[in-house]
């Protein structure tokens, strides 16, 4: 009675372990535990995006996915979270994202010579640490 306990703990074990890694490699883009950026980050960029109209000239960027993981054009990022994003004189049309406070590690939001400014261009809250913010000629 024993081993056959033993052995339908160790069946339930390697049933776990490869469905976990069945969703691991079918899933390319896993929304959970595998991102390499800050959920907060990730959610305020996605936001951001949407708030850009969702810009063509933001090739690699999408409503969901890994912004760090994935190296997300005119981001920088230091471990999981984004410290600078620079998306100067692309066209870009819109306003920034409505949470963009809660991006706590950004510290550099370059965002010049674009068409910004639907209504209320800058958001009422600012990230925490932003440090150098330039949002001229728009």
């Amino acid at each position: 009675m024993a081993g056959r306990m033993a052995r339908g703990k160790a069946e339930g074990v390697v049933a776990i372990w490869v469905v976990l890694v069945c969703i691991w490699t079918c899933d390319p883009n896993p929304s959970f535990a595998f991102g390499a950026t800050d959920p907060n980050d990730a959610s305020a960029l996605y936001v951001l995006f949407g708030s850009l109209n969702s810009a063509p000239q933001l090739s690699c960027w999408k409503q969901s996915g890994d912004p760090c993981g994935e190296s997300w054009q005119g981001i920088t990022c230091s471990g999981s979270s984004v410290t600078a994003i620079k998306l100067s004189s692309l066209g870009l049309s819109g306003t920034l994202g409505y949470n963009m406070n809660q991006m706590a590690s950004l510290e550099e939001l370059d965002m010049n010579q674009n068409n910004l400014g639907n209504g209320n261009l800058i958001p009422y809250n600012l990230p925490p640490n932003l440090l150098r913010l330039d949002l001229s000629n728009n």
